[in-house]
């Protein structure tokens, strides 16, 4: 998974493609009644916290074995918009 934004705004090409790639296994579930998309390195069961938080995940983008979430990412006490770019089905390609 690769983030599109940094706190609100969008990465441009350069570091959006510079960025290292977070992998792990992704998680939809709910929350207070909320859904949450959650990207974990071994799943949601171990004591380890997650690469990520996604909340009220949708869809932006599917294409080929790539997929792309947009929702709310809470960093400190801040809300942000936020979209994960992943690559799907193995190892992400360099």
């Amino acid at each position: 998974m690769r983030r599109r934004y940094r706190e609100g705004a969008q990465l441009t090409k350069h570091e959006f493609v510079d960025q290292p790639w977070a992998c792990g296994m992704l998680t939809l579930d709910q929350r207070e009644g909320r859904d949450r998309l959650g990207l974990w390195i071994s799943g949601p069961d171990a004591n380890v916290k997650p690469l990520g938080l996604l909340w009220r995940p949708e869809i932006a983008a599917c294409a080929y074995d790539t997929i792309s979430f947009a929702g709310a990412e809470k960093i400190g006490d801040r809300w942000f918009y936020q979209v994960w770019y992943c690559e799907i089905g193995g190892p992400p390609r360099e």
